[in-house]
Parts: structure tokens; C-alpha cells; sequence
């Protein structure tokens, strides 16, 4: 991780990489291990810093390219649409990370009630407007049962989580 905020700041100079920045790099480009997507036992999958690194230099050589994008929301701007042209071939990925404010408390160990303060939803949907994909939410997620715990992420809203990741293998044109 310290690597990954070194290089972004040699390709950035005096710009530091965020803290949700920097977790949605390393999850959005980290091997996939174990069950498709996320899943109880390998988290995200296995850190690729060598696939990290270079999405970080795609950026900064191409930036109208807009492979990584900070940016804010407002009470007056709550969405913001991103169009991107897919050429059906190679998969598709797309990952939303943000620092959410401290949620309320709770004395309950085992609490299951979402502690989200801003609950941002991810969706991609086709130009036409008749396809959405959403992203992966974990099977454990609203169910609460043990045998659920080896299952694979299905895909959803997902209310609980700071980070969403949609993967589309086989993308439409």
C-alpha cells in the first residue's frame, strides 16, 4: 500500500492518494481467489500491486481516459452519471469506494442493522436503458445463516458496505 501511495505520488506530485482511493485500487485490481467476487474466507482475492501500479500509470498518461476518479456528492448533485463505451470483448469492472462518517453507536456485539451514514448505490445500465447490472453483495448479507458463509456473492443493492464492485465477464457492445 505504501508503494501504491509512493508511485501515485511520483506520477501526481504533490496530490496524495486518499484513503478510499487507495482501497478501491487495491480491491478493484486484487486476483480473485476462492469463490467468484467477494466471499468470507479470501475477502477481495489477492492484492495485485503490479495490476494496481499500472492502472494508476494508464491514468496519468491518458487522463481523458478517466480510469480513476475522485470526485464528490451533494445534497444538490446526488447522482453522477459516468457513460464509458464497452467493446463487448474484454470484461468490465467498476468499483465505488468512499470514507463514510462514524455511524451510530450500538452496545449489541452482534449487531446486523446497516451502520451506513451514506449509502451509495452503484449501477451500470446500457445506453437504451433496458440492462442494469448491480453489484456484488455478500450471501451472509439480510440472510443471516451459517450454511450461507461458503456461497458465492450474489448481486444486488447493497446497503451494508463502502465499497461496490460490479464485474461483467462478457460484457453487451
Amino acid at each position: 500500500a505504501l508503494l501504491l501511495q509512493d508511485y501515485y505520488d511520483d506520477r501526481y506530485p504533490g496530490s496524495a492518494m486518499r484513503s478510499s482511493m487507495l482501497k478501491g485500487l487495491m480491491l478493484h485490481t486484487a486476483d480473485d481467489i476462492g469463490n467468484p467476487g467477494p466471499d468470507y474466507r479470501y475477502g477481495w482475492g489477492l492484492l495485485n500491486t503490479q495490476r494496481a501500479a499500472s492502472l494508476i500509470k494508464d491514468d496519468a498518461d491518458s487522463p481523458t481516459t478517466h480510469r480513476m476518479i475522485e470526485d464528490l456528492l451533494s445534497s444538490t448533485s446526488a447522482s453522477k452519471p459516468l457513460p464509458f463505451i464497452s467493446d463487448g470483448i474484454d470484461p468490465i469492472r467498476v468499483t465505488i469506494c468512499w470514507t463514510d462518517p462514524v455511524g451510530t453507536d450500538t452496545l449489541d456485539h452482534d449487531s446486523r442493522s446497516p451502520r451506513l451514514v451514506h449509502d451509495l448505490n452503484l449501477k451500470l445500465t446500457s445506453p437504451d436503458g433496458t440492462v442494469q447490472f448491480l453489484p456484488f453483495v455478500m450471501p451472509w448479507v439480510g440472510v443471516w445463516d451459517n450454511d450461507l458463509l461458503n456461497d458465492n456473492a450474489t448481486t444486488g443493492v447493497n446497503s451494508v458496505d463502502n465499497v461496490e464492485q460490479i464485474y461483467i465477464a462478457s460484457p453487451p457492445a
